[in-house]
Parts: C-alpha cells; structure tokens; sequence
C-alpha cells in the first residue's frame, strides 16, 4: 500500500510532464497563441476552448472574430478570438449548449445544441470551423 501511495506522486508529475511536451511540441513557448487546431481541453481546465480558420481549404487563422457561447441555461459568453485564432474560457457553461455563432465582419457561422466545449476534439483537421 505504501509503494503505491508513492507512486501516485510520480504518476501524475509524468502525465503532467507529457502534456506539457505536446504542447510545447507544435512550435510555441506555451502562451495563448499555442497549438492553434489542437484539443485546448486535453490539457487545460477551460469549459470551452477552440480556434478559427480561415478557409476551407487553409489552416490560416483568424484574429479578432466574436465567439459566443450559449449554453442551455440562456447564460452567454462572448470571446474575441486572439492572432493565432484562439478562444478559451473559464466561465461555468452548462452543457449542451443552445447555440455558437463565430462572426467577423459579415461573416458568420452557427451551430446549435453543442454537446461539449472540446471545440478542437470535434473539428479535428478535416472538419475545422472556417469563416466563409
């Protein structure tokens, strides 16, 4: 019992060790520009987090547009999206949330009845979120 109760400690330092490699691994020093594209939520505690393309056929982020979540108690969230397309927040949302719309300018998306915010782990590489 005791080994174990040693182990526990090590485990985790490992597991948290191997997320920080992955982020680190995609080319950025760990700020809020890290890893656009990959499941934010993987490794961090945010309720919702995702990135923004900007074309279908490109992986060029877009800074600046408006993410709005809300979740299916009426409670909104709004998040401008930041230079390498991401968005994250901390803010309590209860799931699934009623409706998303990512707008910039006279572009717009919406989706409803989102089930999760791993935003990122649904719109994996060959289904992203593009502004048209």
């Amino acid at each position: 019992m005791r080994r174990t109760l040693l182990l526990l400690p090590i485990a985790a330092s490992l597991l948290l060790t191997a997320c920080g490699e992955e982020k680190l691994s995609c080319g950025d020093s760990g700020g809020s520009t890290m890893c656009p594209g990959d499941d934010c939520l993987s490794c961090h505690a945010f309720k919702a987090a995702g990135t923004v393309f900007a074309a279908a056929s490109s992986s060029t982020a877009v800074g600046s547009a408006t993410v709005t979540l809300v979740d299916k108690d009426g409670v909104t969230v709004t998040r401008t999206t930041n230079s390498a397309g991401n968005f994250y927040t901390s803010s309590a949302l209860a799931y699934p949330l009623q409706r998303v719309t990512i707008d910039k300018g006279a572009d717009l998306v919406e989706m409803l009845d989102v089930p999760s915010g791993h935003c990122n782990d649904c719109h994996a590489s060959g289904d992203r979120i593009h502004l048209p």
